[in-house]
Formats: structure tokens, sequence, C-alpha cells
């Protein structure tokens, strides 16, 4: 925060001995060597205090003084910085109106990207965070990967609440299949049913990705894993939830995207989809990244 005061004599004769004090507000602090007329200033670091002192100020003279600083993190949560200058001397004493600000709060949100191993071998949920980060510096995140290996979807079901709900986050996204794939479709899209209405339960908005790009060369067993993909976008076209597809971008390069097992991601592969899964994020969060 820049501080300008104007200090004008309208008399009819000079001022002497002028002196004028500003008391740094609360929740500020001065930044060293910002005050103007640096010959005049002095600064009491103890009382977090600055003083001018004017031995004269002419007819229709004006002096302006000029300071710094910077709000602490005591206002992370919002607030109003008040100023309380005064000003005296030649016998007189006068408050300066005071200078009024707001300060806004920091936005605080938390995502949760639940899943099986894809989120513990890739960490693609660290990506995200720092996507979201990087996009929207007066927002702090919170991005929980909260993946459990070999997992399916029903039996992620059985721990959203110990999990997941603890958090209270405004922001769940769903991550299954890879495992599911061979199961049974019926059971697959039930758990994911099941998961969106425990995410909606909680007042989250949901966002659902694909499984991603499966070799069945090399994993013979995970064959009609597409299937199950369009099993996921009935599902959420059924419940208004945004279906991020990540099969398809893997699918033009699973060399990079893809371990040589033919399933799991690479840190590529965790790269690309926190890229598509944060560009349909960015359609729920509004200007400062805070979830609408």
């Amino acid at each position: 925060m820049k501080y300008t005061i104007n200090v004008i004599n309208s008399g009819l004769r000079a001022g002497e001995d002028i002196e004028l004090t500003c008391p740094i507000p609360e929740g500020t602090a001065y930044v060293k060597d910002s005050g103007s007329q640096a010959d005049f200033l002095e600064y009491d670091r103890e009382a977090n205090i600055l003083k001018w002192k004017i031995k004269t100020i002419g007819v229709n003279e004006t002096i302006s003084f000029t300071f710094e600083t910077r709000i602490s993190g005591s206002f992370i949560r919002g607030g109003t910085v008040e100023s309380a200058f005064y000003i005296k001397g030649d016998g007189q004493y006068f408050n300066i109106a005071p200078a009024v600000k707001k300060v806004r709060s920091y936005i605080f949100q938390t995502i949760v990207c639940m899943g099986d191993s894809q989120i513990v071998v890739s960490n693609w949920p660290a990506y995200l965070d720092g996507a979201l980060e990087s996009t929207y510096p007066h927002a702090e995140y919170k991005t929980i990967g909260s993946g459990v290996p070999q997992q399916m979807a029903y039996q992620g079901v059985r721990r959203f609440d110990s999990t997941v709900a603890v958090y209270h986050p405004q922001i769940v996204v769903i991550g299954y299949g890879t495992n599911d794939v061979g199961s049974g479709i019926s059971l697959f899209a039930a758990g994911i049913q099941e998961l969106i209405d425990k995410a909606k339960g909680i007042g989250a908005t949901v966002i659902v990705h694909s499984i991603g790009y499966i070799d069945t060369d090399i994993q013979p067993a995970k064959k009609g894993w597409q299937s199950y993909n369009d099993v996921l976008q009935e599902v959420c076209a059924n419940n208004g939830v945004p279906y991020v597809d990540i099969a398809g971008p893997m699918s033009e390069n699973p060399g990079l995207y893809v371990s040589s097992d033919g399933m799991h991601w690479t840190p590529e592969g965790g790269q690309l989809v926190a890229h598509f899964v944060f560009n349909t994020m960015r359609n729920y969060l509004d200007g400062e990244g805070k979830r609408k």
C-alpha cells in the first residue's frame, strides 16, 4: 500500500515547527527506506511510527509525503486497514481524515481426486495443484490425491466418507475404471453413480475423467475397456456431471503417456490428465479461482 499525504499551508503566514505523525496502520509493516523527504523523516521502530519534522512551510506551499507498507499475513482472511495520521505545529493540531481500505480474503479451496493406483503412480493431482496455483494467485488450493491401488469404483464408495468427505471438498474428481474393466459394466456403473451421489450429497462439484489408454496387446484381460468409458459418459450425462476424455489424447502417443506395462501412466501421462481436468475445472471457477 502506498500513502500520499499533501500538507498545504493555506494561511496568511508561514507555518513553523510542523510535525506530521503517521503511526503504521495495524496489520501492516513499513517498507524500509520508502518514505519521501528523507532529510526530515524519523522512524521509531519500537513504536512503529513515522514522523516528519518540517522547520518551515511557506504561504500557499504544498509538501507531499509518501511511504509504503506491506499487508501482513494477519489479513489472509480479509479485513480493514485504517490510518490514524495527525499533524501538529505552530500551536495547532489536526487529525487527518482516515484512509480506509478493505483487504479481500484469500480464497481457500479443497479438491479431492479419488481413484486407484493411477494417482499413486503418476501423482497427477500435484500437477493439477500447480496449474491452479499459478493461474489463480489469489487462491490457495489444497489438492488431495486419494488413490488406492487395485481399487474399483464400488470399493471407493465404501471409503468415501472416511477418506474424502472428511476434507469437506468443494470439488471432487472421480477417476476409476482401470481395475473395474472385466468386473462387469453394471457393477461399475452402479459404483460411479453412488460416488457421484455421495459427492453431490456433501455439496461438492463433481468431475469424472475417463479410463486412460490401455494397450490390450500387453494387457489382454483389459479388452473392452472402451465400453467402460461409454458407460462412464452415459452416467455423467444422466447426472449433469462433466466427463473428461483422457483416452483419446493418450492414444495419440501411448509410448509417451503410458508405461511399459501398457496401463499405468508415466509422469507425462499424469501431466496430460492434469491438463485436461484443469481445463474442465476452470469452467466451474470464477475469475479468482473460487468454485462458482
